[in-house]
C-alpha cells in the first residue's frame, strides 16, 4: 500500500526540479573557455539556481576555493550567467512567497515576506535621552525633617508613629 504523503512530496520534488532547469535554461550551454567538463558547467548553474555557496560550487570542481574565485574573476561570461540565473531564481523564490502570502493567506508566508523583504520587525526600541538628545541628569537633595513634615501636612500625608 502506498503512503499517501509520498505523493505532494514527489510532486514538490518535481516542481522544484522544473523550477531549477527553468532558470538554468535561460542561459543555453556556452564554451566559456574554462576547460570544465559541460557537465560540470551544468552543475554549476544548477547550483547557481539553487543558491549554493561558492564553497559548495568549488568542491564540486575539486578546486579549493581561491582557485574557483579566481575563475570567476577570470571568466567575466561565466560569473554574468551565473549571477543571471541565481538572481532570475531569486526572483521566482520571490513571486512564489508573494502568491502564498497574498493569494492563499498563508500567514507564515505573509510574516516572512514582511520581516525580509518589508523590514518589519517584532522589536520594540526605547531610547532614553536627557534634554536636547544629551545625557539623562540625576539629581540628589536632601531636605530637613521639618521640611518633610511641612509637605506631608500640604499633601494631606499622616506620618505613623513607629
Amino acid at each position: 500500500m502506498q503512503d499517501k504523503k509520498a505523493k505532494p512530496k514527489k510532486k514538490k520534488l518535481r516542481d522544484q526540479t522544473r523550477k531549477v532547469d527553468e532558470a538554468v535554461s535561460l542561459v543555453p550551454y556556452k564554451d566559456y573557455g574554462t576547460g570544465l567538463d559541460p557537465t560540470k558547467i551544468e552543475m554549476l548553474k544548477r547550483m547557481a539556481a539553487m543558491k549554493m555557496p561558492d564553497e559548495k560550487k568549488a568542491a564540486l570542481l575539486g578546486m579549493h576555493i581561491t582557485q574557483y574565485r579566481e575563475l570567476m574573476i577570470r571568466n567575466d561570461e561565466l560569473r554574468n550567467d551565473l549571477e543571471t540565473i541565481s538572481i532570475v531564481s531569486s526572483a521566482e523564490i520571490y513571486r512564489t512567497l508573494y502568491d502564498m502570502a497574498v493569494e492563499k493567506k498563508d500567514m507564515r508566508a505573509l510574516i516572512f515576506w514582511a520581516r525580509t523583504r518589508e523590514d518589519f520587525t517584532y522589536k520594540h526600541k526605547v531610547e532614553l535621552t536627557g534634554a536636547d538628545g544629551g545625557p539623562i541628569r540625576s539629581e540628589v537633595s536632601t531636605i530637613s525633617e521639618e521640611e518633610l513634615a511641612a509637605k506631608m501636612q500640604q499633601y494631606g500625608i499622616v506620618p505613623t508613629n513607629e
